[in-house]
């Protein structure tokens, strides 16, 4: 993606090495950034989605986006308060 404007947060932080990719949770708290817990967290979407279970999905999803973009500022070194 060289001509892309995307960044990847997670593979910025595993560098060259994509065999060592860690999870965004793992990230966000080594770098100090509070990580909120979800029931669901164990869960795959798939199995939520089979259950029928709509808003833990939609929790799950929001909270890694919310996630994502405290660790892109964090990254690029802005904080929220940046926005």
């Amino acid at each position: 993606m060289k001509k892309s404007n995307h960044f990847d947060c997670l593979r910025f932080i595993a560098g060259s090495d994509l065999g060592k990719m860690i999870k965004l949770e793992i990230a966000c708290a080594a770098l100090g950034i509070t990580v909120p817990e979800i029931k669901s967290n164990s869960e795959s979407i798939k199995s939520l989605y089979n259950k029928g279970q709509y808003y833990l999905i939609k929790k799950k999803n929001e909270k890694d986006l919310i996630l994502t973009m405290k660790l892109y500022l964090k990254l690029i070194g802005k904080g929220e308060m940046d926005l």
